[in-house]
């Protein structure tokens, strides 16, 4: 997901922390209107994920958007909300995401 992200010019630096749940929902919207326009609900047992992440100042409309299995999506949203608890990532706080093995 991140990678074709890349490949489709979003950048994995200097990501803000959005303002809330209330904004992840606009942004989730704004950043999937399109694919369930044209393709509908994502495939059994698949979730449309985004990124820039709804979470973030940068996610919305633009996003990258692309079905990957919910479990999966979960998952990476659960550990999104840990990093930013760990780290102490409030709004408007900047963060970088490196891919590693």
């Amino acid at each position: 997901m991140l990678e074709n992200a890349q490949e489709n010019g979003h950048s994995l630096e200097n990501l803000q922390r959005g303002g809330g749940t209330r904004e992840a929902q606009k942004n989730r919207y704004e950043a999937q209107k399109q694919i369930r326009k044209e393709q509908g609900p994502p495939p059994e047992g698949h979730d449309y994920d985004e990124f820039p992440y709804a979470s973030t100042k940068q996610g919305g409309a633009g996003a990258h958007v692309e079905p990957v299995p919910s479990e999966e999506n979960q998952a990476v949203g659960r550990d999104l909300g840990q990093f930013y608890k760990k780290n102490g990532i409030n709004e408007n706080d900047s963060f970088d995401i490196k891919i590693t093995d």
